[in-house]
């Protein structure tokens, strides 16, 4: 079957989350005239395999789009139809790859349902696969490779309270809603980095009232996105510590991952697009994806989990017990120096870092400057700002020694 048609043939199955069925059958259907095994599994997901044995690699797309159907149509050499972009226009690219594999190990290509709505798709299927590697497959360019997303933070805030006479000097419920949804704005704006990837940010989506009787009642819609190393556990803690008689249902939850430059699937894509001529860009979204359940615990592969996670000494994240060996993978949060060495032993967390970066060279301004960072005592944004460069700096000169030498 001709490659175009592959892609045609999703296409022409509208398929908005919720109503994936018909598109699933006919990736079946594809999926089979290429030569691969595939099924539909209990939840949904449209799945494909070829070969067999180790290495696994998975690749991660979904076959639900946003509502609004489109027609399919070709034109100066481009096709146009909903999900050509987003994301069906990989999920073909990955059926014909798979379909050209005689290495050994096996490809698995998933077809998840729900990714643009509750990601049902992929939280089913996660923790029941086990692969060495993951590629998810979203719009980034072809020559581009996405290497961080951010995590996000949906909640709902309600309120209940009495009417008041507009001249009252006492606060409305709406103004008591808004004067929490400030202060944790606020929270957001103490939590801001050097760039919108590495900053915490909120937008209010929605804010409806009623009133019945003498009572009136307040519902406000909040989406927070996290930057990498900042834990969910300590924003919603802040919310619980400071809502008050304010109501809050989480709506959705996920943490960021940012996977390093050296990842191991990071440098074959780029160098697959080297290969065809063009120069790879790393790009960290603000947005998330399916990539995000998977770092964040979804998935119990021993080499596809996150090499860090939990709380570690400075905030960062830990090595979790899914860390079992070494890891061949994906996810790899920080690079050398919060990693999972070959025996098992727990990666080195924020403090040790600091350790590694006063053993590069130096000079005794900037030493005194680590060591101030590293006290105890509360720092302005400006100190730590300007600590955090000077151990960046000195990372660089010594990640080549740390990643072989410290974890051997």
């Amino acid at each position: 079957m001709d490659e175009l048609e592959i892609l045609r043939g999703l296409l022409e199955e509208y398929s908005p989350s919720g109503h994936e069925e018909g598109a699933a059958r006919k990736f079946v259907e594809l999926a089979e005239s290429l030569g691969l095994r595939a099924h539909i599994d209990e939840a949904g997901n449209a799945i494909a395999r070829t070969g067999g044995g180790r290495p696994e690699i998975m690749v991660l797309g979904h076959i639900d789009t946003v509502e609004g159907e489109l027609p399919v149509r070709i034109e100066d050499g481009r096709i146009y139809g909903r999900g050509s972009c987003d994301a069906k226009g990989a999920l073909a690219a990955a059926l014909v790859a798979a379909s050209n594999h005689d290495e050994p190990g096996e490809i698995i290509v998933i077809g998840a349902v729900g990714e643009e709505r509750d990601s049902r798709g992929a939280r089913h299927l996660l923790p029941r696969h086990r692969p060495d590697f993951l590629i998810v497959g979203e719009p980034s360019g072809w020559d581009s490779v996405t290497v961080g997303y951010k995590g996000n933070l949906s909640l709902v805030l309600r309120l209940d309270g009495e009417r008041g006479h507009l001249s009252s000097p006492t606060a409305t419920t709406i103004e008591t809603a808004l004067t929490f949804v400030e202060r944790l704005r606020a929270f957001c704006n103490a939590h801001a980095g050097l760039t919108p990837f590495h900053s915490l940010t909120m937008k209010t989506r929605s804010i409806n009232t009623t009133q019945s009787g003498g009572e009136e009642h307040v519902e406000i819609g909040l989406n927070l996105r996290l930057q990498p190393g900042l834990d969910l556990d300590e924003v919603r803690s802040f919310i619980e510590c400071n809502r008050g008689a304010i109501r809050s249902e989480m709506i959705d939850a996920s943490d960021a991952i940012e996977v390093g430059s050296r990842n191991e699937v990071v440098r074959a894509l780029c160098a697959g697009i080297r290969k065809e001529g063009s120069r790879p860009t790393l790009l960290r979204k603000l947005g998330t994806s399916d990539l995000n359940l998977a770092a964040c615990g979804g998935l119990r592969a021993r080499r596809l989990a996150p090499r860090s996670h939990g709380r570690g000494e400075c905030g960062h994240r830990r090595a979790t017990p899914f860390d079992r060996g070494p890891p061949r993978g994906v996810l790899d949060s920080h690079g050398p120096t919060s990693t999972c060495s070959g025996d098992g032993q727990r990666g080195v967390g924020c403090a040790n870092a600091l350790r590694i970066a006063e053993m590069a060279p130096t000079t005794p301004q900037r030493r005194r400057r680590l060591i101030r960072w590293e006290g105890p005592a509360p720092l302005r944004r400006r100190a730590r700002r300007r600590a955090a460069r000077v151990i960046r700096t000195s990372l660089r000169a010594t990640a080549r020694w740390s990643s072989h030498a410290l974890f051997e």
